[in-house]
């Protein structure tokens, strides 16, 4: 079986009756957006090629040889090119990337992954960069986007979960270290980072860990697709009740993985209490918005970092050892001191509220005390 691909031809072509009809019954063929495929033996592939060429200026495309790809085994090239011989068409047997994915030999694909995780090292490589003034804006960028070059691909190729140990190896010792000024996790605090923010994670997956898994997620979501482009049929048929239970039936696999990771997790891990806390309904907010300055979502460098290693209890840096008032200096101290401390801001909300309320009743009402911001 070998594939054919052409890069240019408009998706309706497949709809039409012309060439659908008129393609050999051995090739599979399919279109996604500007891109036709086809699968097949050899001599079918020809004349489904021909018939392209034919039928396409009929709805205003012309299909363009040189920039198809024609994919065969070793064994077979000799006789592709001989069939193919009064074409411009591009013949390999190493195998080419294709809509994500990739149609080749396993070797083949494994290079063209290892390429690629290549340069994702190298481009998170700068992310720790600007951590180093915005460590805030690196991490939403990294979690609100640059994963997700990662994910796009465990959706489309198989077995890509050792290949992907060098980007893994990087996050642990680069990325997570600069958006925590300097800290170095445990395997069980990994874990804990790695699940999403309303289970007192970070959302910074180990990816090595879960790309087969989302693989075949990615294979039960687009089962009915995978059957329409197997059985070639005129109708298209798509149940979105069932695709929609598919969907669903995942997301809860997905749920009930993350509960038993952090089942076990609470069992070992000495920051029991500041997860439960950073469990709570808006408790990860500032975690999980973004930094827009307009909505008053920036942390500086100082107030972002502070925030992380109070959300697990790790030890604050540059912190004095005796506060202003003569008591030993401590983030529980910090909350609720008076004098040079960090008032908590659930004590001043409820302050302020009880004043505005009492304002209501009396003339003399007066908010104490009067702090004015530390510099």
């Amino acid at each position: 079986m070998d594939f054919f691909e052409d890069f240019g031809v408009i998706s309706r072509i497949v709809g039409e009756d012309d060439v659908s009809t008129a393609s050999d019954e051995e090739v599979k063929h399919a279109a996604y957006a500007d891109d036709l495929d086809g699968a097949g033996v050899l001599g079918c592939l020809r004349t489904w090629w021909n018939q392209v060429v034919h039928f396409g200026p009929l709805l205003g495309y012309y299909p363009k040889a040189s920039k198809t790809w024609l994919v065969v085994k070793e064994d077979r090239v000799d006789a592709a090119r001989k069939i193919f011989a009064d074409t411009d068409i591009n013949i390999t047997s190493e195998g080419r990337a294709y809509l994500g994915g990739f149609v080749g030999s396993k070797e083949s694909r494994e290079n063209y992954v290892k390429e690629l995780v290549k340069k994702w090292c190298k481009q998170l490589m700068k992310l720790p960069q600007i951590a180093q003034s915005e460590p805030q804006a690196t991490y939403a960028a990294f979690v609100s986007g640059f994963q997700h070059k990662l994910t796009y691909y465990m959706h489309t190729l198989p077995n890509l979960g050792p290949l992907l140990q060098p980007f893994d190896e990087i996050l642990n010792h680069h990325f997570i270290p600069a958006i925590t000024e300097g800290h170095h996790c445990s395997q069980d605090e990994r874990k804990l980072l790695s699940l999403p923010a309303r289970f007192g994670g970070l959302a910074i997956p180990i990816f090595s860990q879960i790309a087969e898994r989302e693989y075949e997620y990615s294979k039960k979501a687009s089962q009915q697709l995978t059957e329409n482009i197997k059985s070639q049929t005129v109708e298209y048929s798509f149940d979105n009740t069932a695709h929609h239970s598919t969907k669903s039936d995942i997301k809860r696999s997905r749920n009930l993985e993350h509960e038993q990771i952090h089942a076990g997790l609470q069992e070992r891990i000495n920051q029991k209490r500041a997860n439960e806390i950073a469990q709570m309904k808006r408790a990860s907010n500032w975690l999980t918005s973004l930094p827009i300055r307009e909505e008053n979502y920036v942390l500086n460098k100082r107030e972002f970092y502070d925030a992380i290693r109070m959300r697990y209890r790790w030890p604050l840096k540059f912190i004095p050892t005796t506060c202003a008032c003569g008591k030993r200096f401590s983030v529980d101290h910090a909350l609720s001191c008076l004098k040079g401390g960090f008032v908590h801001q659930r004590h001043d909300e409820i302050r302020d509220l009880c004043g505005q309320t009492a304002t209501e009743i009396s003339n003399d009402v007066e908010i104490e005390p009067n702090l004015l911001p530390l510099t």
